[in-house]
């Protein structure tokens, strides 16, 4: 009876011993089976020793770009997660926008910008109302915080009142508390509403603006009332200081009583983008925008008061106006030129591919005192002829003498300048044949090879030149 016991144990000794040699002989396994497989495909320490030049430098370049692409997923979804997260607020072209945007602007007495040359002359300044001073600022401060003691000194005057016209013993429980602190601070806030600041106006009587003046004028006593001395942000500050939050408030207030009251009818506005948090968003983002500007405008006034400020100002603006203009001739320059290589050749020909890629259109010289085109240097001379007869066939097709003036001034606008631009490159993939051959060889190997460009000629050159010309010398069958 007692040897079974005894083989039982033995048993399962024996058998723990067999566990034991058995997961003995796996783990060996394993690790035969590791050294194995690195053997095979070599550790990261050492596998760069075993690779050539080029097979090393070719992997770092596979793990940098993968690790671009991660990065770049990566961002992509924070962007997507962003995106979806925001709330839908109406853009600023939208018609509520518009309309908040020129209520702030009517209430800060900041003039619209204008392309006209009269604006040039005109006494209104676009510029943005000075933050408030610091003394402003305090008496602002200094109001409100005296408001709120004299409210609270109230509370608790009216609380001893209330407590002593009770029994001996007596303790107001929540609501009794609630009631009559809420009723002295009513009593104590009406007393201010008659005290108004003297307040600095901005509005001007002779604007353009589409709201009443009279709209502009109560929202300035709503300001006075609350006691601020003018209608300004602190654009030193952010959105949610006191100051700012306290003036937007007031802003959207007195807008909505003007929306309710019909006053900003002639914006149009969507009915369903006229939301609490919308107004708010839109507001905010108007300040954003502007806090910037501000920025601008404080170095331009810390500018004139320098020794030739003045003058370097206004050289800056007139270079800007001329940046503009200049972008605008372009963009008609484009337009009316691919209008013209389609008529010709048709939407889907080579010649309305190669026309509709703006790297190829030079622009104006801004350096020269005439006007001037800007050459470029990695056009052919077959090229440059091509695009001379498309600007010839854009005022020649027109009729009448008005637009055809018109349509002549911004192709003609003045001859090449002598200096051709030579940091200037044609686009990637250009046909190659279209390249001037003197600016290859002057150009490295490397910028050339990054360009790519086609040995395949999509245009022939010389025939599309031809074409052009029959255009313009064969006469009108019409007639």
């Amino acid at each position: 009876m007692e040897a079974e016991p005894t083989t039982t144990q033995s048993g399962r000794t024996q058998s723990g011993q067999n566990n034991k040699k058995r997961r003995t002989e796996h783990e060996d396994d394993n690790r035969n089976g590791r050294s194995d497989t690195e053997s095979l495909l070599g550790s990261d320490d050492d596998s760069d020793g075993e690779l050539t030049f080029e097979e090393s430098e070719n992997r770092k370049r596979k793990k940098a770009a993968r690790r671009r692409e991660e990065t770049e997923d990566r961002h992509r979804d924070a962007m997507m997660a962003n995106l979806a997260d925001a709330p839908d607020i109406p853009n600023s072209a939208s018609q509520i926008s518009q309309a908040i945007y020129e209520y702030v602007r009517m209430l800060m007495g900041i003039s619209r910008k204008s392309r006209s040359v009269v604006s040039d002359k005109n006494t209104d300044d676009p510029t943005l109302p000075p933050p408030p001073t610091e003394t402003e600022m305090n008496a602002w401060t200094t109001r409100r915080e005296d408001r709120e003691e004299s409210i609270k000194s109230a509370i608790e005057k009216a609380m001893r009142k209330y407590i002593a016209s009770k029994p001996a013993g007596f303790k107001p429980n929540r609501k009794q508390k609630r009631t009559v602190e809420r009723d002295a601070a009513e009593r104590a806030r009406s007393k201010f509403k008659s005290t108004a600041v003297a307040f600095t106006s901005r509005l001007k009587h002779s604007s353009s603006s589409r709201y009443p003046h009279s709209w502009g004028l109560k929202c300035e006593a709503a300001f006075a009332m609350a006691g601020f001395p003018r209608c300004t942000f602190d654009w030193e500050a952010g959105y949610e200081s006191p100051w700012n939050s306290s003036i937007s408030t007031i802003i959207l207030d007195q807008w909505v009583k003007c929306f309710d009251a019909r006053g900003a009818r002639s914006f149009n506005i969507i009915a369903s983008d006229n939301k609490p948090g919308n107004r708010e968003e839109i507001l905010r983002r108007w300040f954003t925008n502007k806090k910037s500007d501000y920025r601008k405008q404080s170095k331009r006034e810390v500018l004139m008061k320098t020794p030739g400020g003045p003058e370097k100002i206004a050289a800056d603006k007139a270079y800007s106006k001329k940046c503009v203009s200049r972008r605008r001739t372009k963009n008609t320059i484009y337009n009316a030129r691919k209008s013209v290589a389609v008529d010709v050749f048709g939407a889907e020909s080579g010649e309305a591919e190669i026309i509709s890629q703006r790297e190829i259109h030079s622009d104006d010289d801004l350096t020269s005192s005439t006007p001037s085109k800007v050459r470029f240097s990695w056009r052919s001379a077959e090229l440059d002829t091509f695009i001379s007869l498309i600007d010839q066939c854009v005022w020649s097709r027109e009729t009448v003498a008005a637009a055809r003036r018109s349509a002549r001034n911004p192709v003609e606008r003045g001859p090449y300048s002598t200096t051709p631009d030579v940091d200037v490159f044609p686009p990637k993939l250009f046909q190659r044949s279209l390249v001037s051959p003197t600016w290859i060889s002057s150009m490295s190997g490397v910028a050339v090879r990054n360009l790519k460009l086609s040995t395949t000629d999509k245009v022939n050159i010389l025939r599309s030149i031809e074409k052009l010309t029959l255009e313009l010398s064969a006469p009108s069958t019409s007639q």
